[in-house]
């Protein structure tokens, strides 16, 4: 896929949806990452935390994030989270 952005967000920060494209985000300063609706949504989310502590990374509503609404992601750890078009899914 295309990279569409890469984003550093050192604030909690509802991030952008539905661009059909590959978008990182690099989590400093304990900022918190709110993923947008699940529904309709084909953008592939990469999470990189640059932190020493465990940043969360949340839904903005009723969706979960493998089964839960938020997830911890500890230092210097990467994640792809993808939307099942009803919530996300860590791949």
């Amino acid at each position: 896929g295309e990279i569409y952005s890469v984003f550093t967000i050192d604030s909690d920060t509802e991030v952008i949806g539905n661009v059909n494209k590959i978008v990182m985000y690099v989590i400093t300063n304990g900022a918190k990452l709110i993923l947008p609706t699940a529904v309709d949504n084909k953008t592939i989310y990469i999470v990189k935390n640059l932190d020493t502590a465990n940043n969360l990374i949340e839904t903005d509503g009723v969706e979960t994030i493998d089964g839960v609404t938020s997830v911890s992601i500890i230092p210097f750890q990467s994640i792809t989270i993808t939307s099942d078009n009803t919530n996300y899914n860590i791949n």
